[in-house]
């Protein structure tokens, strides 16, 4: 929930009418620039009092040199400080009694220090009496306090105040709490690490145009006209999940890094607050036209217009995920749910390495420029579970052990027992297929390269060579490619796909990893077709389409480390429209899953490419035996299509990743009773979590459409070291920093 921006007339310590006090409005305003720039005025000022307070007459002091100091030195210090001999460096001759010199009162001391101590003149030569000393020392020591008191010329230059000492004199002044001095550049330090030189505190021009803005800002906050009733803007911000009963349909987007929040997760509602004085309620504006549009991925150019308070207050995240094991925010039915970049099991308030915290942002398009703002923040600590560790055990069957088997739907089980336990959940065991080769002739609409193909497809530099899959073409510079013209094929192009399912395989040998084309029918560039590539230089393998108006611009995409350089692989995309099962397959294995729609992608004016996407860098290495089918391959038959190249065959470098849009981490949402809980499945072994005794319902669901067969729930013994663990975890105290601020950044 956040609170209102307020500025009201109590905020106002001085009311008083614009007309009747527009002579003193300008007075005053001279008078606040001139605060800044009158400081060497007082301490001129309190130079003389201290003057005054040391009853130091200034004429008596030559008649004194004169009569006493003069002789005393040319008796005691002369033989040895003249300008022939001139001990230690210093020389007595050149003193005077009206200290001329500013370079005088540095000797002047010395000698003073030295009389005043006894050590001068050295032991073993006459010496002076006391009283001599204590006369001479008197008389230069009210000699240096009128040297130091008087002006020094510097040539113009006026000393001004500090920007803290301005920033506090307005505060006294004005009685306002505002800090206005932020727009003034900060001082300058000296060499000694002070703000406050005198040296530095010079005024330009420019700086005196910014005085007298800050002064005129200051008095129009702190001089209002009665008869104007302020305004109080305020309004409220709900998160849950669900909690907006009619969501925006339009897609909302935000500066670059943003994340907004699901619409139907925020609620925003405009309020007029209770006040015992007189105000204008100030809401939002809802009305916009901007002149673009989203669509999927795209922008529409063309004037737009908007009417909701959504495209005025925008709640979004910030910063990157920063949580290893779940997803680091939420929004669950108590509201949203913000967890921290790492839990330090022993040290829960010691951040970890893994990023910023998950960071909440409300971003306005319209706030009062200056006035008292109230934010209240209504949160409470989850009871939250503690996801496992990579490499964490599940438990082996308890005597209170619960098995829940039918986890494709939500259930009911019952908690015989109150106290920790552990969830350990069970993907179904995968079963091995068998190669099948016998219908790889079906639905085959056409296999390459061909050394038929050299004469008229080999483009570039690109050539045919031998390789353990059979013939194939390597490619090396930027234009090679393997290109099938339209014109080569009949009338009933086989290379359409229409709306329907297709397959499209090949054996490749990159050289070299980067964003670069394995097949395409159709161009980066273009808004119709597809093509599949390698997408970066980090090994991940990527299938994107794009049908007419934009429809279906749908992608698919593996982890990265999927794809290795200098090594044969079998890659593939099997697509299947509408469903959640548009795959792809690293030498027969899965590695990526994502929905493809059912819209058309045919490029008629498209040639097949080998190689090479229009508009992206050419594959570097070697590529054979690319197919394409008018049908989906089962992983039997993609097991059929590596067989040739068995023995080039390594299992994928990582764990595949099914739902890979955006290379998103797959999740697994769990729901335990009211509470639930999100996290990477990527072992049996994965969340410990307090259960009461009673019926407990339990649902789950995955980003992947990942089949989960079965949920165990093992008590945890009380000594038993995960226990324990758990218990430092729930002893935790999350805090909540609250900041209000400009990010350029975020829109």
């Amino acid at each position: 929930m956040m609170g209102a921006g307020e500025k009201s007339a109590s905020s106002c310590p001085c009311v008083h009418s614009y007309m009747t006090y527009s002579n003193r409005y300008l007075k005053l305003k001279s008078a606040l620039v001139l605060v800044s720039i009158s400081f060497a005025g007082v301490v001129l000022t309190e130079s003389l009092w201290r003057a005054q307070a040391a009853d130091i007459n200034p004429n008596s002091l030559q008649p004194a040199f004169d009569e006493h100091v003069k002789p005393f030195l040319k008796k005691n210090c002369l033989q040895c400080h003249n300008a022939d001999t001139s001990m230690a460096g210093v020389r007595v001759d050149q003193l005077d009694g009206a200290l001329t010199d500013d370079k005088q009162i540095r000797t002047w001391e010395i000698v003073r220090n030295r009389i005043a101590n006894g050590t001068m003149p050295p032991k073993g030569l006459p010496q002076p009496t006391t009283a001599d000393r204590q006369e001479t020392s008197r008389w230069i020591a009210q000699a240096l306090e009128v040297a130091r008191l008087r002006p020094a010329p510097k040539n113009g230059i006026v000393r001004r105040l500090t920007v803290a000492q301005y920033r506090n004199t307005l505060r006294e002044l004005l009685q306002l709490e505002d800090d206005l001095t932020v727009s003034v550049p900060p001082d300058a330090v000296s060499a000694d690490g002070f703000v406050n030189n005198k040296e530095t505190l010079q005024l330009s021009p420019l700086l005196l145009d910014a005085y007298f803005a800050i002064a005129e800002e200051g008095l129009n906050r702190a001089i209002v006209d009665p008869n104007l009733k302020p305004k109080i803007q305020n309004f409220r911000v709900d998160l849950a999940a669900g909690i907006n009963p009619a969501p925006l349909p339009e897609q909302l987007i935000l500066g670059a890094g943003s994340q907004l929040l699901e619409n139907r997760d925020v609620l925003v509602t405009q309020l007029t607050p209770t006040k015992t004085f007189r105000f204008e309620p100030l809401f939002m504006k809802t009305k916009y036209r901007f002149i673009e549009g989203y669509r999927g991925n795209d922008t529409i150019r063309g004037w737009r217009d908007y009417d909701s308070i959504y495209h005025a207050v925008f709640a979004d995240m910030r910063g990157s995920a920063g949580y290893p094991k779940g997803s680091p925010y939420g929004t669950v039915p108590q509201g949203l749910l913000l967890r921290p970049a790492i839990p330090n099991d022993e040290m829960f308030g010691t951040d970890g390495t893994y990023g910023p915290k998950a960071n909440f942002k409300i971003s306005l398009r319209e706030l009062p420029d200056s006035g008292r703002f109230r934010v209240s923040v209504m949160a409470a600590k989850y009871d939250d579970g503690l996801l496992l560790d990579l490499g964490a055990s599940a438990q082996a069957p308890a005597p209170n052990t619960i098995v829940y088997r039918d986890a494709k739907s939500p259930g009911i089980v019952t908690i015989s027992k109150a106290g920790i336990y552990q969830v350990d959940v069970y993907e179904p065991e995968t079963k091995t297929n068998a190669a099948d080769t016998t219908r790889l002739t079906q639905g085959l609409t056409g296999s390459w390269p061909t050394e038929a193909d050299a004469a008229t497809n080999l483009k570039g530099k690109a050539k045919f060579v031998d390789s353990p899959v059979g013939k194939a073409v390597a490619f090396a510079e930027s234009d090679d490619a393997f290109v099938v013209p339209r014109s080569a094929l009949p009338t009933n192009d086989l290379q359409n796909v229409g709306e329907g399912d297709f397959t499209v395989a090949a054996w490749i040998h990159p050289t070299e990893l980067q964003k670069s084309g394995i097949v395409s029918l159709g161009g980066s560039d273009r808004t119709l077709g597809w093509y599949l590539e390698t997408a970066d230089n980090k090994g991940a393998l990527r299938f994107q389409t794009a049908g007419r108006n934009e429809q279906a611009n749908a992608m698919v995409a593996s982890q990265p480390g999927i794809i290795r350089p200098n090594a044969w692989q079998h890659v593939a995309a099997v697509v299947r429209r509408g469903k959640n099962e548009t795959s792809l397959y690293v030498n027969g294995s899965l590695v990526a899953k994502a929905s493809m729609g059912a819209a058309q992608f045919d490029d008629l004016k498209a040639d097949l490419q080998l190689g090479k996407i229009p508009g992206t860098p050419a594959f570097q290495g070697e590529m054979a035996t690319l197919r394409l089918y008018n049908r989906p391959l089962d992983e039997a038959e993609l097991l059929g299509l590596v067989q040739p190249g068995q023995q080039l065959v390594q299992a994928p470098a990582v764990r595949p990743a099914r739902g890979a849009r955006r290379q998103k981490q797959e999740m697994l949402k769990m729901t335990l009773g009211g509470r639930e809980f999100s996290g990477a499945l990527q072992q049996p072994a994965f969340l410990v979590v307090r259960l009461e005794a009673g019926p407990l319902k339990i649902q789950v669901e995955h980003t992947a459409g990942l089949d989960v067969s079965r949920i165990v729930l093992t008590p945890l013994p009380a000594e038993q070291e995960l226990s324990k663990r758990f218990l430092t975890f729930e002893k935790r105290t999350p805090r909540v920093g609250v900041y209000l601020g400009l990010r350029r950044d975020c829109g």
